[in-house]
């Protein structure tokens, strides 16, 4: 497991269109993948910590994250037209889920894919696949419609 973020910083979760309903991220853009015969299954919620890349302001830095998905060397998600940029607070996050996991905890971390270019992957960690897991998914996706942007400007 990465490093923490920052409790002060936020977190990006890319929506595509097919995950949102109108103007509201739902809980199929904070589910994890279960697996299948040509994928693993996720062990954390992939994530892009916002700050990382610097910027004076959320326009710039959400400018800068755009630029790096769409030149990323990674295997980044192709930003839609129609899709958002759903901006998770760390803190809150944290304060507002873990305690629907049962005392385990929720824990948001850096996890660069490399180093070059500086990557801001990071990921959410500490639910799974079952009923909590929805609920959790459920309630980030209610968080995270309150700071919904767009993915392409």
């Amino acid at each position: 497991m990465g490093t923490s973020i920052p409790a002060s910083n936020n977190v990006v979760r890319y929506c595509p269109l097919g995950s949102l309903a109108g103007d509201r991220a739902t809980r199929s853009a904070f589910q994890l993948h279960p697996g299948s015969a040509t994928r693993r299954p996720d062990t954390y919620l992939s994530v892009y910590w916002l700050e990382f890349l610097g910027g004076e302001d959320r326009r710039e830095q959400l400018d800068r994250l755009r630029a790096f998905i769409k030149g990323s060397p990674y295997k980044d998600p192709k930003l839609g037209a129609k899709g958002r940029l759903a901006v998770l607070n760390v803190a809150r996050t944290i304060t507002e889920v873990s305690p629907r996991l049962g005392g385990t905890g929720l824990t948001i971390t850096h996890e660069p894919r490399g180093e070059k270019p500086k990557d801001p992957h990071s990921g959410i960690h500490g639910y799974g696949f079952n009923e909590v897991g929805e609920e959790i998914a459920a309630h980030l996706a209610e968080i995270a419609s309150e700071q919904l942007y767009p993915a392409k400007v």
